[in-house]
């Protein structure tokens, strides 16, 4: 259970680094490939 959450908290805070800078894919398609490679 702990590691499903550092896995979501590692994709916000990635997300949010990323903000800027990503533009393709949209966030949300992006939170999904991140969680798909995660597993």
């Amino acid at each position: 259970m702990v590691d499903l959450f550092e896995k979501i908290k590692f994709s916000i805070i990635l997300l949010a680094r990323l903000q800027g800078f990503v533009s393709e894919p949209n966030p949300p398609l992006l939170t999904h490939r991140l969680f798909t490679i995660l597993q």
